[in-house]
């Protein structure tokens, strides 16, 4: 369906970024076309998922930007341009894209879980809507009161950055949530094995397929008790209101 590539492309936006430091463009242009591929399939389900798109494009061409700079400075060549305050528009461009980008993304989720009836994931996604708007409100204290953001050795820049990173789990648990609960059963867990020519590779991966198989057949039934719940609850509530 999507959710998967959409959890891999968002791991590689968000935490590969702080892993690999410099080197953020080569995360920035590798996740956001990952996220861009899923978000173009899950676009069949839910037309909103076209703005996560665009989201994406921004990454693609933030990262191209970083790509040329690397190989300027790598190279000598002294052909991008440079200063304080074209820094400052470049990093501020950034912030409102990731911004735009989690914006997109979670108002996406809320949409599918509500034509799907997840509440539970949608309920996530409102939590971490506001989540993400308290850390967009504190990045622009720091931004406008520079005293606030340079106090007792960066406190609270420091602070924000460790709940930037609690927001970045509880949207990837999210999307494991949507991985598990809306995809098909099935449709991204499965994949068929290449024959080997040597017979002990074969075993190990019939072994590995009969685990496999497992896990996709308790997927299914989950998959299905989810439903049937999910059916119940909807004649529950209608025989609730002709009673009224």
């Amino acid at each position: 369906m999507g959710f998967g590539l959409l959890l891999c492309g968002y791991f590689i936006l968000t935490f590969m970024s702080f892993a690999i430091g410099e080197y953020t463009f080569a995360t920035y242009i590798i996740g956001a076309v990952v996220v861009a591929n899923a978000a173009l399939k899950l676009k069949e389900y839910c037309p909103r998922f076209g703005m996560l798109m665009a989201a994406a494009g921004i990454y693609i061409f933030l990262g191209m930007y970083d790509t040329l700079n690397f190989l300027d400075e790598l190279f000598l060549w002294d052909v991008m341009p440079t200063g304080q305050t074209l820094d400052f528009v470049v990093a501020e461009v950034r912030f409102f894209a990731e911004l735009f980008f989690h914006a997109m993304l979670l108002w996406s989720v809320m949409s599918i879980a509500a034509d799907v009836e997840e509440n539970s994931i949608r309920k996530k996604a409102i939590r971490n809507t506001i989540l993400i708007a308290v850390w967009g409100a504190g990045q622009l204290v720091l931004l406008i009161f520079p005293a606030v953001a340079s106090f007792q050795n960066q406190f609270f820049t420091k602070l924000l950055l460790l709940f930037v990173m609690v927001c970045y789990i509880l949207v990837t648990l999210m999307l494991h949530a949507c991985f598990r609960d809306i995809c098909p059963a099935g449709e991204e867990l499965y994949k068929e094995p290449k024959r080997s020519r040597f017979a002990f590779i074969n075993k190990m991966n019939d072994k590995f397929d009969e685990k496999s198989t497992k896990a996709l057949r308790e997927t299914i039934e989950y998959s299905q008790n989810k439903q049937k719940e999910r059916e119940e609850k909807r004649k529950s509530k209608n025989s609730q209101r002709k009673h009224k």
